[in-house]
C-alpha cells in the first residue's frame, strides 16, 4: 500500500491486485482515482456482465479510501464501551419493533438498526470520519426520512458520545452541549465495575451540571421514589426547548430507575413523541452501569450482537457480502423499493456492504407486494397520460389503451393465481 500512496495518478489508471495469492479469476481489489469512481462502476457493469455485481467478488476502492487502510487496527474493537454499543442497538431495536419479542427474534434483524451500523464501523476502522454519510445510507437503503428524529437531534449526537476519540467526523452541532456527557461516559467506560455509590456520584455530577436536583433523585431510594422523580425532571426539561442534551439527560435519568435494564417502556412511553432518542440514550447508559446483565437478558442477544460487532472484518480479502451499497443503488436506479435482481447467498435476504467493512442483511422479499403495487400504479398513470395527451392521433391513443389493457389483464391473472391455493385449502 506504501506503494499506492507513492503513485501519481494518469488518467484511467487503475491498480489491479490480491491481498495474499492469485486464489481466483478475479482480483480481490481494484483502486482507481477519487474522480473515476462512478465511471469505473459504469464501465465495470458495462464491459463484465457476467460478472455483475462486481462488488461481490471484488472490491473497489477510491485511492484515498483505500489508504485509510494503513490505520486500521489488526482487530474490530470497542473496548470498554462495547456493552454501552449493545445496551443502545438493543433499545433501537426495542423502540422499532415495539410488538417484538426480543427473547424470540432473529439476532439478523438487531443488525438492521442504524447504530449497529455506527458501531461497527468505530470498531473496525477506529478512527471513523464517515458517520453521516453511513447514517445517510442506512436510511435510504430502508427508506426512513431519519434516524428516529430531528425533534431532539436523532441518534447522531449519540453516537457521538459513545465513539469518543474514534469520531473523526465533523462534530453535531450541539457538541459542545454533550461535552459534559461526552467526558462522563469516558470516565464511566474506564471502570469495571460501578457500584451503586458510583452511579449516584454520576448522577450528582450531572444534576449539578444542568442545576436538575431530580437527577440525583432519580438514582436514589424507592423505586417508586424514583419514577416520580423521572417525571419531575422531564417537566422541567420540556420546559424548555427540546435539544439532543434533553434528550440524553432523559435518557440517563430514566436508565438510573433499574439499572442496567435496556427496554424501559413504561417509563419512556408518555415521552417518546417529544424525545424519540431517549430511549436509545437509556439502554447506552444501561450498558455503562451494568454490562453482565445487557449481555445476558433477552435470551442473550446482546452476546450475538457484540460478537457481531467483534467479528474479524473481510478489509484484507474478498468481500463475504453479496453487493455494495453503491453497485446496488446502480442496480435499483437509487430506488431500493424496487426488487434488485441480485443473486446473494440467501433467498430472500441480501448482504449490503453500506461502508467498507460495515454489513447489514437487506430484505428482498418485503419488495414483492410493493411491485405488484406499483405495476397498478403504472397503469393508472398510463391511462392518466392518455388524457393529458389526448391531441395525440388516435394511433397512439389505441396502443396506449392496449398498454393498459395488457397490464391489468396480468395484474387479473396474477390474482386468480394467488387465491387459487388458498380456495382449496379452505375447502
Amino acid at each position: 500500500m506504501e506503494d499506492i500512496a507513492r503513485l501519481k495518478w494518469a488518467l484511467r489508471e487503475w491498480v489491479v491486485g490480491y491481498w495474499d495469492f492469485v486464489s481466483s479469476p478475479m482480483p480481490d481489489f481494484i483502486v482507481v482515482p477519487n474522480e473515476e469512481y462512478d465511471d469505473a462502476l459504469a464501465w465495470l457493469a458495462a464491459y463484465l456482465p457476467g460478472l455483475s455485481p462486481v462488488s461481490q467478488w471484488c472490491r473497489l476502492w477510491k485511492a484515498d479510501d483505500f489508504l485509510e487502510l494503513l490505520t486500521v487496527p489488526p482487530r474490530p474493537m470497542l473496548d470498554s464501551r462495547l456493552a454501552a454499543w449493545t445496551g443502545a442497538i438493543i433499545s433501537e431495536l426495542a423502540a422499532d419493533n415495539p410488538t417484538a419479542n426480543l427473547k424470540e427474534a432473529s439476532g439478523a434483524i438487531a443488525l438492521t438498526t442504524s447504530t449497529y451500523s455506527m458501531a461497527r464501523a468505530a470498531s473496525v476502522w477506529h478512527q471513523y470520519r464517515s458517520f453521516e454519510e453511513l447514517d445517510r445510507r442506512h436510511n435510504v437503503i430502508f427508506g426512513r426520512a431519519r434516524a428516529k428524529s430531528d425533534v431532539d437531534g436523532g441518534l447522531l449526537p449519540l453516537w457521538y458520545v459513545l465513539s469518543g476519540e474514534t469520531w473523526c467526523s465533523r462534530p453535531p452541532a450541539e457538541a459542545r452541549a454533550l461535552e459534559i456527557i461526552r467526558g462522563l461516559v469516558d470516565q464511566l467506560a474506564s471502570v469495571d465495575f460501578l457500584s451503586q455509590e458510583e452511579i449516584v456520584d454520576a448522577a450528582t455530577i450531572l444534576a449539578g451540571h444542568y442545576d436538575l436536583p431530580e437527577l440525583k433523585s432519580c438514582a436514589a431510594g424507592p423505586q417508586s421514589l424514583r419514577v416520580e422523580a423521572l417525571d419531575k425532571l422531564a417537566g422541567k426539561l420540556f420546559a424548555g426547548p427540546k435539544t439532543a442534551a434533553t434528550s440524553a439527560i432523559m435518557g440517563f435519568g430514566a436508565s438510573l430507575i433499574d439499572p442496567g435494564a435496556v427496554i424501559l417502556p413504561e417509563l419512556l412511553r408518555r415521552y417518546e413523541n417529544v424525545v424519540p432518542a431517549s430511549v436509545v440514550w437509556a439502554g447506552a447508559f444501561a450498558g455503562l452501569w451494568a454490562p453482565v446483565r445487557v449481555m445476558s437478558e433477552h435470551a442473550g442477544l446482546g452476546r450475538i450482537i457484540s460478537k457481531e460487532l467483534l467479528s474479524q472484518s473481510d478489509l484484507f480479502s474478498k468481500p463475504s457480502t453479496d453487493i455494495s451499497f453503491e453497485e446496488l443503488s446502480r442496480w435499483t436506479g437509487g430506488s431500493f423499493n424496487v426488487r434488485p435482481a441480485v443473486r446473494g447467498l440467501m433467498a430472500r435476504f441480501l448482504f449490503v456492504e453500506l461502508m467498507p467493512g460495515v454489513a447489514i442483511p437487506f430484505s428482498t422479499a418485503r419488495n414483492e407486494a410493493r411491485t405488484e403495487a406499483q405495476s397498478m400504479g403504472a397503469a393508472k398513470q398510463a391511462s392518466l397520460d392518455l388524457e393529458a395527451n389526448n391531441k395525440q392521433g388516435s394511433g397512439d391513443i389505441l396502443s396506449r389503451l392496449e398498454q393498459v389493457e395488457r397490464i391489468l389483464a396480468e395484474l387479473t391473472r396474477k390474482a386468480a393465481r394467488q387465491v387459487k391455493p388458498s380456495s382449496r385449502s379452505s375447502r
